[in-house]
């Protein structure tokens, strides 16, 4: 069993807990986002333990951000979720060439925890989380670059987007809620 595997026995029945407390206690809003939040959460620690980010985590967070709103459980219209998804995809895209040109590598599961992003938030809330994190990711390198010049310097950039995401994801749940 994968460090991820074991890890999602951790954090997923955690998040299914507070979905079903949260669904209990009338707010179906709060309960999908415990879920997605839950997702994201998992996100992070996969790519915190293993500098990886994998398709069984990042795709479903996609398609649940993008089904949650055509089902209307989610706030949002969804094409803000598809322009969310589409727009992020591409910031991975240019972040990816960016990144080749300063010596940082970026992975395509980065992009998909981007657009599992948009998918959640939409095109502007996705926007801000993406460049927040970017901001945060570029912080924490240089930080590492200066406390170690020359060696290189591996980021863990799920570990960045994906609590931002789940600040992101609590926000919009509280503004649904009117809270």
């Amino acid at each position: 069993m994968s460090a991820t595997r074991g890890w999602a026995w951790i954090v997923l029945p955690g998040a299914l807990a507070l979905s079903g407390i949260l669904l209990a206690s009338g707010d179906p809003v709060g309960a999908v986002a415990g879920l997605a939040a839950g997702g994201f959460a998992m996100a992070a620690v996969s790519d915190y333990r293993d500098l990886r980010l994998p398709d069984a985590i990042t795709i479903p967070l996609t398609v649940g951000g993008v089904a949650a709103v055509a089902a209307g459980v989610w706030p949002g219209a969804l094409a803000d979720a598809c322009a969310g998804v589409a727009a992020l995809i591409g910031l991975g895209a240019i972040g990816t060439a960016a990144g080749r040109q300063l010596g940082v590598e970026i992975g395509q599961g980065d992009w998909k925890l981007l657009a599992a992003t948009g998918a959640w938030l939409g095109l502007s809330g996705g926007a801000v989380a993406a460049s927040i994190s970017w901001l945060l990711a570029g912080a924490v390198l240089a930080a590492a670059y200066r406390m170690r010049p020359g060696e290189p310097v591996q980021l863990a950039f799920g570990v960045i987007l994906g609590p931002v995401a789940v600040v992101g994801l609590l926000l919009t749940g509280l503004d649904a809620l009117g809270g």
